[in-house]
């Protein structure tokens, strides 16, 4: 992974799925792709990036949004904590049988790819 920033963002559906990582990932992958329309503040020249990293709350690996902004853009980034709500809203109008659909149907990498690559997609 690169040593860019990121903001973290967090896709509150671990404790749902597990142990069914693969399944996290793609409902993960499933709102990476699809974060700019859920929040239409974020700015264009943003990258979302789904990433396999340890957080100041995990050592261990686990799979989590970030959001790359360009130094040109980052003043028009929303708020973590506005992110993170916008998300977990979505995922809350979601049923556990909704979020396994979509995590089945959403092309991703399983939890053993995104580890070794540390980052998805590749840029």
């Amino acid at each position: 992974m690169s040593d860019r920033g990121y903001t973290l963002i967090e896709v509150p559906v671990e404790r749902r799925l597990w142990p069914e990582h693969d399944l996290i990932v793609g409902v993960m992958e499933h709102v990476r792709r699809n974060l700019l329309s859920l929040a239409p503040e974020i700015p264009a020249e943003c990258e979302i990036d789904l990433l396999a990293a340890g957080t100041a709350h995990n050592i261990e690996p686990r799979p989590i949004l970030g959001i790359y902004s360009p130094p040109t853009v980052l003043e028009g980034l929303p708020n973590c904590d506005v992110l993170n709500q916008i998300v977990s809203d979505w995922c809350d109008r979601r049923s556990d049988e909704e979020l396994r659909t979509i995590g089945r149907a959403t092309d991703a990498p399983t939890w053993t790819a995104l580890q070794a690559a540390g980052i998805h997609p590749q840029r």
